[in-house]
């Protein structure tokens, strides 16, 4: 942690305490918002050393270090500094005035060399010195070596499917494919028996000329025949290769999607015996003509001084994989999405909860909101 100046801090701690004389100096409005009950409210920068007060309701940043100290000075001593360094020795005192002479006795003997004296009385210490200036700040440390990878959060959930894109134009129509070749003729049927002779009918236009017959005997002439009946088709030749395949048509238009939805907008009390209720206002009910895929979509905000678990059902059924719990929060959000496909018929989609703490959801505040939604795609 950088060190912090104890003359800046001392000289910050000053301006502050004499700001109620003193505000139209500082670069800072130090009022209700920062004092509370006589105490101040700041927060330090590790890196640069600034400190600026806060409102106590507010946090630090994550740079940052809380400090607070009481308006008039007073408060629990702190801990004990570490002690200072040993200040330098004090110069000698100076010698003591000579004393007069004494008068000059006579000699007297010789006597034998007496024991050592003792050492002399150590002298007054010295005034203490005035301290030194602080010595500069050191420099920073190297950067620590940066840390692990934090663990890979869960996968999102899937979102929604879009919605389908409208049917693009129609292409133009293909080359007609080549006719394949004419089949072999049938043969002839057999000619027809000749019928009798019927009544002579009304004059009909001339027919081509027939081969030559043999001469017959010379007969009476008798009356025109009719003529006689079709013959039978011949059978019909080979079929012939198919031509190409033309080109495919433009794709219908596509299914559009539905959806319910159910929002809550009345106040509402939790159960708080810890099992399981519907939440009030969040059950939709799906139709559906055919095996269709849904998806479901749920949001519940809510006052909680505690914990709380929710779950989808469907029919009845709990959802497996939908249960989620909030706790040990003043306030809680739950939020989930689930796909599935359901079977042709009527379904019931409901949110439920559990909570051993009691609340009251009121819609008409600005963040709580309790929503279910269900999306469609029956085709």
């Amino acid at each position: 942690m950088p060190s912090i100046s104890f003359r800046s801090l001392a000289l910050f701690a000053g301006l502050v305490l004499a700001a109620p004389t003193a505000a139209s100096a500082l670069p800072y409005r130090l009022d209700s918002v920062g004092v509370v009950d006589g105490v101040i409210y700041t927060c330090v920068d590790r890196t640069i050393g600034f400190i600026r007060v806060i409102n106590p309701k507010n946090k630090c940043f994550p740079n940052e270090t809380l400090m607070s100290w009481r308006q008039d000075g007073t408060g629990t001593p702190g801990l004990q500094g570490p002690a200072g360094p040993a200040g330098a020795p004090g110069p000698a005192g100076p010698a003591g005035p000579q004393g007069p002479a004494g008068a000059v006795g006579a000699p007297g003997p010789a006597g034998a060399p007496g024991p050592a004296g003792a050492p002399g009385l150590m002298g007054l210490p010295g005034a203490t010195g005035a301290t030194g200036p602080q010595g500069p700040a050191g420099p920073a440390g190297a950067r620590g070596p940066m840390g692990p990878d934090g663990l890979q959060g869960p996968a999102g959930l899937d979102g929604l499917p879009g919605v389908p894109g409208p049917a693009g134009a129609q292409g133009p129509a293909g080359e007609k494919g080549v006719a394949g070749p004419q089949g072999p003729a049938g043969p002839a049927g057999p000619a027809g028996a000749v019928g009798p002779a019927g009544p002579a009918g009304p004059q009909g236009l001339a027919g081509p000329a027939g081969p030559q017959g043999p001469a017959g005997a010379d007969g009476a002439v008798g009356p025109a025949g009719a003529t006689g009946a079709q013959g039978a088709a011949g059978a019909a030749g080979p079929q012939g290769p198919a031509g190409q395949q033309g080109p495919a048509g433009p794709p219908g238009p596509a299914g559009m999607p539905s959806m319910q939805s159910a929002v809550n907008l009345t106040t509402w009390n939790s159960n708080s015996d810890n099992t399981w209720h519907a939440v009030p206002g969040l059950s939709v009910q799906v139709s559906l003509l055919n095996a269709s895929q849904v998806d479901v979509a749920w949001n519940l905000s809510v006052p909680l001084n505690g914990h709380i678990v929710t779950q989808l059902v469907i029919d009845d059924a709990i959802v497996p994989g939908t249960q989620m719990i909030v706790g040990n929060t003043s306030y809680a959000t739950s939020t989930g999405a689930y796909h599935a496909t359901l079977p042709a018929g009527t379904h019931t989609v409901v949110l439920k909860y559990r909570t051993p703490f009691a609340f009251t959801f009121d819609p008409t505040t600005d963040w709580q909101a309790a929503r279910l939604q269900v999306v469609s795609f029956d085709q």
